[in-house]
């Protein structure tokens, strides 16, 4: 049996079905549209197939979607505010010259 297929509606881009975020547009998603028969509704509904329609789309192979290339959040956050700390004592050694 084949998995059903998810497509981004901002970009266009197969995404699969755990996804929270478009990894092509970053835009959010809410809920999945089945594009076959139009049924909106949350992703726990279209776990196998549409609940309306019953639509499974292609299976989703190998696909570099599948591969995370990001950091994670907090080694973004801890550069972020080292950033700033260092910004800080170069601005306090100038003013104190």
């Amino acid at each position: 049996m084949a998995k059903p297929s998810f497509y981004c509606e901002n970009c266009g881009k197969e995404v699969l079905s755990g996804l929270e975020v478009c990894p092509g547009c970053g835009q959010t998603f809410s809920s999945v549209r089945c594009p076959s028969c139009g049924f909106t509704g949350g992703p726990e509904l279209f776990r196998k197939s549409c609940p309306m329609c019953g639509y499974i789309g292609e299976e989703v192979k190998n696909s570099v979607l599948t591969k995370k290339n990001y950091l994670p959040s907090w080694i973004y956050r801890v550069l972020i505010g080292a950033l700033l700390i260092l910004i800080i004592y170069l601005i306090r050694i100038y003013f104190l010259l």
